[in-house]
Formats: C-alpha cells, structure tokens, sequence
C-alpha cells in the first residue's frame, strides 16, 4: 500500500491562538487531512491535536531555536502559513508559502536569539529591515511557490520582493457549516440597529474600533445604532475608557471572546457587521476573514477599499466601502445604511459567501501541491526552464477567470521595477475584464504558473 504523503504545516499561529492566519491554518490542516494527506501541524506551544492531525507544539517564534528543530522533520512538502519561516526553504524542500501582509511587514518570526547564550547581543541587529531582507531574499530563490490572500498583498508583497517568480492569489475562506442559516436567523429577528465588530483589540491601531466610535458619537442619537465588539486584548479597556468618554458607555458592549456558536448568532442578529481598517505602514489587513463569516449569515458588511477587503467583500451584493478610514466617512456609510439608501438581499449575500467556501479556494492549493509533487522527479528541467519566464502572479479561487502576469525580471535595477504589465502575444485573445474597483493595469495570465 502506498504510504500517504507527507505533509508538513508550519503555523504558529493555530488554535487556541486566534485570528484570521490561525483560521486559515486550521482550515487547511482540515481541508488536506480530508484529501488524504498524512498533515503534520507544527504550531505554538499552547496548540492541541484533533483527529487524523498530528500537532507538533514545538515553535516559539524564535528561529535559532525553530529552525534546527524543524530541520530534524522528515516531509514530502513543507507549507509555511507566516513569511517569517520561509528560511527553512534553504534547508527543506519542496517548500510553499503563504504571506498575509504584516507578517512580511513587520516578521515578527525572526533570529532573537534573546535567550540563546553569547547570542542575545545579536537580537537588536537581526530586527532590523536590512538584515532581515539579508535573510530573506535567498531563503525566497528556494520556495518553490507563494500564496497570498488578496490582491493587494500580492501587489505589497511583490513591491518589497520583487524577485519571486510564482505567486497566487487565493482568497481566504469560510466554513460552509455557517452557511445553514440558525433557526433565530431571519431578516425578521435581526437588531434592526446593531452594528457587529470581531476583531482583536490589540495596542495598534489597524482595526479602528475608535474610529467605529468617533462616527458613532459624530452620529448622535439619531440613528438609535447599538455597537457590540467581539474580541479581546490589551487594547480593551483604553476603547472602553473612550466610549464612556464620548457618551457611548448605554450604546456599546464589550463582550469579550465568546463561544463559536455565540459568534454566529451575533453574526445573524447584527443588522451590519464594520470593520474600516486604518492604513498603517507595517500593519495592514491582508483579507478580513469576518466579512465572509458575516456573509455566511446573511449580514452586509461596511469596509475601507484600503487593504484587502475589496477582494472579501462583492461591493453592491455583500456590502459597501466607506470613502476613507476617518470618522467622518464611517458615519455617513452608516448614515447611508441606515437610512435605507444602501440595500442588501440576503439571499445574494450568502451566495458570495457560498462562493468562498474553503473546499472551493483550497482547490487552488492543492493543484499546485499536486504539481509540485509531480514535478519533483524533473526538478533540475523545469529550473532550467522557469528561469527564463518572466514573474507571474495568477488569481485563483473567486478569480479563477482573472489570472494576471507581471514582467519584472529578477535583474531589474530598482528604478525601472515597478512597470506597467504588458500583455504578452499568445494572450491577445483572452476575454478576461479586471474588477471595476482595480484601478492598477492587470493583464491576464492563463497557465497559472506552479
């Protein structure tokens, strides 16, 4: 009997931990155990197993410690879910990657080396942008492939790593179990005028829960709106000591981390679920998971077009964009909302998330495992082969029709890197059309890449 394949995850972000990197984990842990695989999770030192996965807890974040000790795993096919382990590709292959957006921003997975003897004086140096660029420029000539979850962090990521040759877009997903709507769903038991956030309430400011509350303040009493908040973190009780500050204590509850089962009933009561992320260097929101979840629900979301979530949310089916990020533009999205001069069918909010259920976008993932692996005997061929093609980024997924190529060779000096995409010849006869919000000039690809 053939021995199943060996895949090996490598998530430090991973239940219990959470947010939208540690959903993605655990979906394709699932996705791939279901397909087969033999899935080898290694994840942080909280993380715990379920069945037909085998959870290693053994990172720390620390790459002279995680390094060596993933090095000693036996894989077929490595997978990274956080740009900062992409240098074990130099020591383990075949080896893919997904990036997000702050994790090849701001990689908080590096050398700290903080406890390792003769070593800690090193920690300040191997932060730095230089040398972390310096790790990971040839760590990136070694992956064999790069997911990311939008467009727009494959544009970002792309601008900062302009060398790699295959990336796909493969939007982020939801659970299809959300799809059957709860018995107390319905448009006639929602909180006609509830909005939803569910978001970590860390120290940065990127999820702008304060902005939620400067619009809602701007706002007055005239809308009669009702703000919950889901989630927690140390950012928590300074949000509170603003919402009793601007009036807002009888308005807005804080309701902590709640159950699963809670979660979506929060998601079908809510009459509008927010989240206008607020630009940041080195902190962005790659995808917003949340606004497919919502969707599952029946619940529009209220976006900013800064980030990702022009590709999470169908503008005009599932949902709307605030003009900025400030509270100015918040309130009057809402005021739109609210006064019936935006609309929503729920049955069409729910097919976009149908859309994205995780068995449809991790199709895309697994192709290009399945392509690797196949490849595998003929790797020193197709080397020699790839590397005269010019860098490719494919859309995969929701965008399966909307594959796009870029031409900047590896050898471009700085200046001239960032360049129009040119259409090549064999694909003059493409009918491929780019979203009407995507303002940059996309041009299609049809092979995908792999």
């Amino acid at each position: 009997m053939n021995r199943r394949t060996r895949l090996g995850l490598i998530a430090y972000e991973y239940p219990p931990l959470v947010g939208g990197m540690a959903t993605y984990a655990r979906a394709l842990a699932r996705h791939m155990r279901d397909r087969g695989y033999d899935v080898h999770v290694f994840a942080n030192r909280e993380a715990v197993g379920e069945a037909g996965l085998t959870v290693h807890p053994i990172l720390t974040t620390d790459l002279a410690r995680d390094l060596p000790a993933l090095a000693r795993q036996d894989m077929d096919l490595w997978h990274s879910i956080n740009f900062g382990y992409a240098p074990l590709a130099v020591l383990k292959r075949p080896f893919v990657l997904t990036v997000h957006g702050t994790d090849f921003l701001k990689p908080w997975v590096r050398f700290t080396m903080d406890r390792v003897p003769l070593l800690w004086r090193l920690a300040g140096l191997m932060a730095s942008r230089t040398a972390l660029r310096a790790v990971h420029l040839p760590s990136l000539r070694c992956v064999d492939h790069v997911f990311t979850c939008s467009r727009f962090s494959a544009r970002l990521f792309r601008s900062r790593y302009p060398s790699v040759r295959r990336l796909t877009v493969v939007p982020n997903g939801v659970d299809k179990s959300l799809l059957t709507p709860l018995p107390m769903a319905g448009t006639s038991r929602r909180h006609a005028r509830c909005l939803l956030t569910v978001c970590r309430l860390g120290h940065n400011a990127r999820k702008n829960v304060d902005g939620v509350l400067k619009a809602l303040a701007l706002l007055g009493d005239s809308l009669d709106l009702e703000y919950h908040v889901i989630g927690d973190g140390p950012g928590r009780p300074a949000l509170e000591a603003m919402a009793a500050r601007l009036g807002l204590a009888q308005r807005v509850r804080f309701l902590g981390r709640i159950s699963d089962q809670a979660l979506r009933e929060a998601y079908a009561s809510a009459a509008l679920c927010v989240l206008v992320p607020r630009p940041e260097r080195d902190d962005v929101e790659g995808f917003g998971i949340i606004y497919l979840e919502a969707a599952a629900a029946g619940t529009p979301s209220l976006g900013g077009r800064f980030g990702g979530a022009v590709d999470a949310i169908a503008e005009g089916q599932s949902g709307f964009f605030a003009a900025d990020a400030t509270p100015e533009a918040i309130a009057a999205a809402l005021k739109a909302f609210f006064t019936g001069q935006v609309r929503f069918d729920e049955a069409a909010i729910r097919a976009h998330a149908a859309r994205h259920t995780w068995p449809v976008v991790l199709q895309a993932v697994e192709n290009v495992y399945e392509r690797i692996l196949a490849g595998r005997g003929a790797a020193s061929r197709l080397r020699r082969q790839s590397s005269a093609k010019p860098a490719t980024v494919s859309l995969s997924g929701d965008y399966l029709q909307k594959d796009e190529q870029f031409s900047c060779p590896p050898e471009d000096p700085p200046a001239t890197r960032e360049r129009t995409p040119r259409l090549p010849h064999r694909l003059e006869t493409a009918h491929v059309s780019p979203p009407a919000h995507e303002s940059d000039a996309w041009t299609p690809c049809l092979d995908g890449g792999s």
